[in-house]
């Protein structure tokens, strides 16, 4: 990995969020590297404006007790409604993004092959390096 200055880092609030967050701060202390956390709020097929700024207001909550841990400032934090790989991979481009850090649960089988995986499709399709956290 060559020097980085803007890490993405996508979290979905599961159980692997923690352990990717923690190695997103030290890949950005080990660069001295800007760290943006980003959470995307899955688009609802009909949902309205309102719902989604409720949906966001409850992840925003979620997500700063959560960074609290890590001294995590509130300005590097971006919660976007939509669909995740699209918003993933956009962020990524106007952050000018270097390396996004991501988790994945390693779980495979039909539903991983039918369906695909977040984290698979953005490391095939990012402009940058992908770091997966597995856990």
């Amino acid at each position: 990995m060559m020097n980085k200055k803007n890490i993405l880092c996508s979290i979905d609030l599961s159980s692997a969020t923690p352990v990717t967050v923690e190695a997103a701060v030290t890949l950005a202390k080990c660069y001295n590297a800007k760290l943006t956390i980003l959470t995307v709020v899955e688009q609802l097929r009909m949902s309205s404006m309102q719902i989604d700024t409720e949906r966001e207001k409850e992840t925003y909550n979620r997500l700063t007790e959560i960074l609290e841990k890590y001294h995590i400032d509130n300005k590097q934090i971006k919660i976007v409604t939509g669909y995740p790989k699209e918003v993933i991979l956009n962020v990524a481009k106007e952050l000018g993004a270097d390396l996004i850090v991501m988790g994945s649960h390693g779980h495979y089988g039909i539903t991983h092959h039918l369906l695909g995986s977040t984290t698979r499709i953005v490391a095939n399709d990012a402009d940058c390096e992908v770091y997966i956290v597995r856990y």
